[in-house]
């Protein structure tokens, strides 16, 4: 929805989620009314009566998922698909969105959200057999600190100390009341230590309700580990999951029963599936509600010319028609975005976005012009995903009208991600900000202590510095109140929305298609007993999921 230039959002009459209003406490810390589960809580059967237990899932996905260190670069879908499979996280959310322990046992702050306690559940290995222990925590903690993908979100903690054999702590240099989302997200799934022996950069090493078996180019498959830690799970003997690249070819071949199950990301390829769902369709379609997915962005490059001045960010970012880039090239199937978050996101803030303008675009590059004496001319790194296809040709045609000069740069995905990274671009078209919570994105608003120089690696995409910006961010972290949080974001949102270091074109959004007798894969009890949710940023749990007959429904 438009009005103007300014989006509608968060106001005095505002309701918050049930899953936001069940942590806005300082008390919703993770230590669990039940710290062991109730007795034949969470050791469900290990399949539904009259299920036979066992059998393999065939799941198709669009992109070779390799590089599954926690460690090493954001997943991609298909990678936090798999990685789901193989480890488990310190912690996760239930189906209210409430973060619970999960290999963890407890995680405890002090008053002041500068000390996090975390004790760790007793008697889990990882698959290769070595301990799951507090100093197994520490290890990846640190690795993860050290990390180009991790250093700048993690750069408040000043130690990672093991306090004894199952217990961490963790000390901060400022305070961080969401530092446990944090752990659930990759940072916090946990992966045995790399060892040349058994192959671990090979050969992922969790603890999770499948291991490793084999992978080549064209298909990865995880089996089951017989000594997972939570009775009952996994259901199935193992996981196929198949590269398909064509979204269109993936749907066919779980309608004809060729696979299982099958992520869609294309917005014509997601109506179809649609048509095929319903309650009486031949498929079931599964969309995460749950929580943030990313939108798809334009990064200015804010630390060298030709975006160092708020004038030229603002020139491209009135000069794209999002209504467009919505409608014609994704259907309407992906909505406009002007912001980090979605409308009915808690976080989600009215803000004076720019909208489509292209007199104002063309204003903003003749001020340009004379300040500078030079005319607005820019590179823009594009990926060559096909999903992008027509997009390049939407964004010159319109930055052109408004007398901006835009030539693009084709690149593979990991290549546009590698070269924003190091800070070596002017422009760049790349999904950003789907993290379940801001914290989880916080690096690329950040900008005390972080290197913005060009070529230096930064989490900083933008390279862009607003010392409001930081102090909206430290005062949001220094609070357990969701709605002072979320106050402080909307101010954030207001800088972004007035200095434009990111230009936000649409909301992207996915869907999991399977067969009617694929079971059980909204289904993930947690340690606890609770019911976990068990669908986030378009990858599903498979801990309890089962694969009944051709045709059998649940």
């Amino acid at each position: 929805m438009r009005i103007g230039q300014t989006r509608g959002g968060r106001g005095a009459g505002v309701r918050f989620p049930v899953w936001l209003l069940a942590v806005m406490a300082p008390a919703a810390l993770l230590a669990p009314a039940c710290a062991t589960p109730p007795e034949g809580a969470s050791t469900p059967a290990s399949a539904p009566q009259g299920v036979a237990a066992g059998g393999e899932l065939r799941f198709g996905l669009a992109t070779e998922p390799s590089g599954l260190s926690p460690t090493g670069d954001r997943w991609t879908t298909e990678q936090f698909q798999v990685a789901r499979t193989i480890y488990d996280p310190l912690v996760s959310y239930d189906e209210n969105y409430v973060p619970k322990p999960v290999l963890a046992e407890t995680v405890v702050a002090n008053d002041t959200f500068t000390v996090w306690t975390l004790t760790v559940r007793d008697g889990i290995a990882f698959h290769d057999g070595s301990p799951f222990d507090a100093e197994a925590v520490r290890t990846q903690l640190d690795a993860a600190r050290q990390a180009p993908t991790f250093s700048g979100l993690l750069a408040p903690i000043t130690s990672v100390e093991t306090a004894a054999a199952r217990t961490i702590e963790v000390r901060l240099s400022t305070p961080w009341s969401a530092f446990q989302h944090v752990l659930a997200s990759q940072v916090g799934f946990m992966a045995a230590a790399p060892s040349p022996a058994a192959g671990a950069v090979d050969r992922p090493i969790g603890t999770g309700p499948f291991m490793w078996d084999t992978a080549t180019p064209e298909q990865v498959r995880v089996k089951r580990s017989s000594a997972y830690w939570q009775k009952g799970q996994p259901v199935l003997d193992a996981v196929d999951f198949r590269i398909v690249p064509d979204a269109a070819v993936r749907l066919r071949a779980v309608r004809s029963g060729q696979l299982d199950v099958a992520e869609v990301h294309e917005p014509d390829v997601e109506a179809r599936a649609e048509r095929l769902g319903g309650s009486e369709g031949p498929l079931q379609v599964l969309t995460d509600n749950s929580g943030e997915s990313p939108e798809l962005v334009i990064a200015l490059q804010s630390a060298r010319p030709p975006f160092v001045s708020a004038p030229a960010r603002q020139a491209v970012a009135f000069g794209i028609d999002r209504e467009a880039v919505s409608q014609r090239l994704f259907s309407g199937g992906y909505p406009q975005a002007y912001g980090p978050y979605s409308e009915g996101s808690p976080w989600y803030g009215q803000a004076p976005w720019p909208a489509w303008d292209a007199g104002r675009a063309r204003q903003s590059a003749q001020d340009v012009m004379r300040e500078t004496g030079r005319p607005l001319r820019f590179t823009l790194l594009f990926p060559s995903d096909p999903l992008y296809a027509g997009l390049g040709e939407l964004l010159v045609d319109e930055l052109n009208a408004a007398g901006i000069g835009i030539a693009l740069e084709v690149l593979s995905s990991r290549e546009v991600q590698d070269r924003v990274e190091a800070g070596n671009y002017e422009a760049a078209l790349l999904p950003l900000f789907g993290g379940g919570y801001p914290d989880e994105d916080f690096g690329l608003l950040y900008g005390k202590g972080i290197s913005i120089a060009p070529g230096s690696s930064s989490p900083n995409f933008a390279r862009f510095r607003n010392t409001a910006i930081d102090e909206a961010i430290e005062k949001s972290r220094a609070t357990g109140d969701i709605g002072k949080q979320a106050d402080q974001y909307q101010k954030i949102q207001e800088l972004l929305a007035k200095e434009a270091p990111y230009v936000f074109l649409v909301q992207l959004q996915g869907s999991i298609v399977a067969g009617r007798n694929v079971q059980g894969m909204t289904t993930w009890t947690l340690p606890d007993g609770s019911r976990g949710i068990s669908q986030l940023k378009t990858t599903v749990a498979l801990n309890q999921a089962w694969v009944g007959a051709p045709g059998a429904s649940k």
